[in-house]
């Protein structure tokens, strides 16, 4: 498979690996099952799109975040508990 090849030569160098998937197949169920398998197994998180324009909005996305910390997406929680 040519997903198994690609990762191979990634090799373990990132924390964060993902793999984005543009699903333009209708019989798409068992190879979607696969590629699922393989991402648990192998520590990718796995991102379906279903057009160009929505694999582009991820990768703009995932792109603007990259050197970002997590509290910059992390929800903020008021700290005043008030009276209730």
């Amino acid at each position: 498979m040519y997903v198994k090849r690609r990762v191979g030569e990634l090799g373990r160098v990132f924390d964060l690996r993902v793999l984005l998937v543009l699903v333009d197949a209708d019989d798409n169920v068992k190879s979607l099952q696969e590629l699922n398998r393989f991402c648990f197994l192998n520590d990718f998180t796995l991102i379906l799109a279903w057009s160009r324009e929505e694999a582009a909005r991820y990768i703009e996305t995932l792109k603007a975040y990259e050197k970002k910390s997590p509290e910059s997406i992390q929800e903020k929680v008021e700290k005043d508990f008030g009276n209730e």
